[in-house]
């Protein structure tokens, strides 16, 4: 190929035979990224053009995992005749086993990718609707619009949301880590998109609430005086509280957002997870008691208990450490901090464990000897994060 001379090209992705289709995805998506960046062209004094694709297990080895990648350029004769390469390859074959060929659009703009700094930085588009109405419908009311204690309120709710979904983006490449390990692979990329939508939800009606677009976390001392006796208690005496209200709101919000748009065990879980939590706290039940309910409910739902190596054994003990600090008043601060300390615990014990839940019991425990459960560190994860919404202030 002469200098300056731009080639078309047929990319051969070939999959070992151990990779997942999500892991194949993220090769072909890296493979087409380098081509339309023009890349290709920068790598020499003439230019590649990805014209056609081939995707699939064309030579494979039992449980290898890899990939080879094979160019073919197109604007040639094909040997011993004057047909061309790429109207060989388009031909009809009546091989089950050969892939099936992709022509690619010539427009550059016809394929759009982004690059890992591009997607950090996006967010979740939520459409408005009945997803995101709940929240901002109750902050609007005339008696919660005048509540004297709706800017703390919604100042604390915000916190706990930034934090706890901050470190859950910051945690995506070693959820994905240790996904890759014991299961396919996307466990961090689950939960960055879970708290993208998380954000963009709940976050702008309680900054709103707040009275500020940017306002800082609430000192430690003043939300253990407000906040202490409702979180605590057993039974809702009095009806519910304005943190209740909006907890609840809340809670169902993000239930909606990720039941709309997030798939995938996790995403079905967790939409239960807060959907029986929400309801419950609507139904008059101590936050202690509403988040015991969504546990059993989960549990029940993915038939597995504390123990059998999966979220619940972050997520169980830190309710009982929270619960228990807060029964012997011991502070907002120090229970949300036991949390924490009690979640990490338990994930950490999954490593241990034989695993009866999830997608790990597929596989051997031999090779989910030493390895955390992803779901119960990525729980940990966010619960730990929640002390630090407001410790700085303490």
């Amino acid at each position: 190929m002469g200098a300056g001379e731009v080639s078309c090209c047929a990319l051969l992705i070939n999959n070992y035979g151990g990779l997942s289709n999500l892991e194949v995805g993220v090769v072909v998506k890296s493979c087409v990224a380098w081509f339309r960046g023009g890349a290709a062209a920068s790598s020499s004094s003439s230019s590649l053009k990805l014209s056609h694709l081939i995707v699939g297990p064309v030579m494979t080895s039992l449980g290898m995992r890899g990939f080879s990648l094979s160019l073919l350029p197109l604007d040639r004769p094909a040997p011993g005749g004057m047909e061309r390469l790429q109207d060989l390859l388009m031909a009809p074959t009546g091989s089950n086993a050969w892939p099936k060929v992709v022509p690619l659009p010539t427009d550059d703009d016809s394929i759009t990718t982004t690059t890992r700094e591009e997607e950090e930085d996006s967010t979740t588009t939520i459409p408005t609707g009945e997803a995101a109405s709940q929240l901002s419908s109750l902050l609007s009311r005339s008696d919660i619009l005048h509540h004297p204690g709706r800017p703390l309120a919604c100042t604390f709710l915000a916190a706990l949301v930034e934090t706890s979904t901050a470190a859950l983006l910051a945690s995506e490449s070693l959820l994905n880590e240790l996904d890759s390990k014991v299961g396919d692979g996307d466990t961090g990329e689950t939960f960055k998109q879970m708290a993208h939508l998380v954000d963009a939800t709940v976050l702008p009606p309680l900054r709103a609430g707040c009275g500020s677009s940017n306002k800082p976390p609430p000192p430690a001392r003043r939300l253990d005086s407000e906040l202490l006796k409702f979180l605590s208690s057993q039974v809702v005496v009095e009806g519910p509280s304005l943190f209740q209200l909006l907890l609840t709101a809340m809670l169902s919000d993000m239930s909606d957002a990720l039941g709309e748009f997030v798939g995938g065990t996790s995403g079905m879980l967790y939409t239960l997870l807060l959907r029986v939590a929400s309801t419950s706290l609507a139904a008059g039940a101590s936050c202690v008691e509403a988040f015991s309910s969504a546990l059993l409910a989960v549990g029940s739902a993915a038939n597995s208990k504390e123990g059998d190596r999966s979220m619940l054994d972050a997520l169980h003990p830190a309710l009982r450490a929270a619960h228990a600090a807060l029964l012997q008043g011991r502070g907002l601060l120090a229970a949300f901090r036991e949390a924490g300390t009690a979640a990490e615990i338990g994930a950490q014990a999954t490593a241990c464990m034989l695993p009866f839940a999830g997608r790990s019991s597929w596989i051997s425990p031999e090779i989910t000897r030493g390895i955390s459960d992803p779901g119960a560190v990525a729980a940990s994860i966010w619960i730990s994060a929640l002390a630090r919404a407001f410790e700085k202030e303490s």
